[in-house]
């Protein structure tokens, strides 16, 4: 598969939309890091998952939830942890999306649904011009720059990544419509040798 096309390490393609790879395995590529604190009486648990020592034993598939399930303590009041996560790995910034054919920003707005898609590199741009980010800004804080409100008044927005999975016939025509356009080449099928 071609390198533009691959998801970053620890993301993966979900119906079309760029999502976190929620296994301990994605977690680890991430460096995402999650730890616990118990906030029962006469517990005061702290604890860290060790991505890298569950995948060494060959459990990377695990769900970070199955997981954190497995690490609750079996007390008769139950189990008081709570999970704090690094948010700051489980975001994109725009450098990353620029270049990839056929990934696109899709801004929804939550008051009517309509949907707009903007390659990076115009949203990049577009952030310059109004001196409010740059290829640094990550796409969980583009809902708070955007300023202009939709048509229907609403000014709550949703965004995340629409990226075309090349395994699916219908993502593999949206890669190869984009690619005639920017007169790339086209995809190879893997029997292409």
């Amino acid at each position: 598969m071609r390198r533009d096309l691959k998801p970053p390490i620890g993301w993966k393609i979900i119906a079309g939309t760029l999502a976190l790879d929620r296994t301990i395995s994605g977690y680890l590529a991430r460096d995402h890091d999650v730890r616990g604190r118990c906030y029962q009486r006469d517990c005061r648990r702290n604890c860290h998952i060790d991505h890298a020592r569950i995948v060494e034993r060959g459990l990377g598939a695990l769900t970070i939830e199955q997981v954190k399930t497995a690490m609750r303590c079996a007390r008769l009041e139950g189990c008081g942890i709570e999970w704090l996560e690094n948010p700051n790995r489980a975001t994109l910034s725009l450098v990353v999306l620029r270049g990839r054919v056929a990934v696109k920003v899709r801004i929804i707005c939550r008051g009517c649904a309509t949907v707009s898609l903007i390659s990076p590199e115009t949203m990049i741009a577009r952030l310059k011009a109004e001196g409010l980010g740059d290829e640094s800004t990550t796409i969980a804080a583009i809902p708070g720059l955007l300023r202009k409100g939709c048509a229907c008044g609403k000014t709550a927005w949703e965004v995340n990544v629409a990226w075309p999975d090349p395994n699916t016939y219908g993502g593999r025509s949206t890669i190869e419509r984009e690619m005639r356009k920017l007169n790339i080449g086209r995809l190879r099928e893997p029997t292409d040798f």
